[in-house]
């Protein structure tokens, strides 16, 4: 039988390798297995890996203000606005105030391709 450890490396390294629609399936299952995948999961986003977005989500979708720190670095260095507008959403999502605040900080720089890939992705 299969531990959880042991799924949740197996889906780490399908998460790297799978062609971008199987990812987020990948990271949808992911996402189900809680915090313990949550550091796994920062460290796709710090390594800029190309999961990183996949990672963000399912982040998102886990909800620890663990990934705060994480994410705003991403949010204010990210490699293109689009993997800060996914940042963005992460931060929204998971709703602790700092995150909250970086966001509207960084929306209010006016920047329009960022502030329209937000609403994008944000969706709310």
């Amino acid at each position: 039988m299969i531990k959880d450890e042991e799924l949740l490396h197996m889906l780490l390294g399908e998460l790297e390798n799978a062609e971008i629609g199987r990812r987020w399936y990948v990271a949808m299952a992911i996402a189900k297995m809680g915090p313990p995948a949550l550091d796994p999961l920062m460290d796709i986003v710090r390594n800029g890996s190309v999961a990183k977005v996949a990672a963000m989500w399912a982040i998102s979708e886990i909800g620890n203000k663990k990934a705060v720190p994480v994410l705003v670095d991403e949010l204010h260095s990210g490699e293109d606005e689009f993997h800060r507008a996914m940042a963005a959403s992460a931060l929204m999502k998971i709703d602790d105030p700092e995150g909250v605040a970086q966001v509207k900080l960084a929306l209010s720089e006016g920047k329009d391709m960022f502030a329209e890939l937000f609403r994008e992705v944000y969706n709310r």
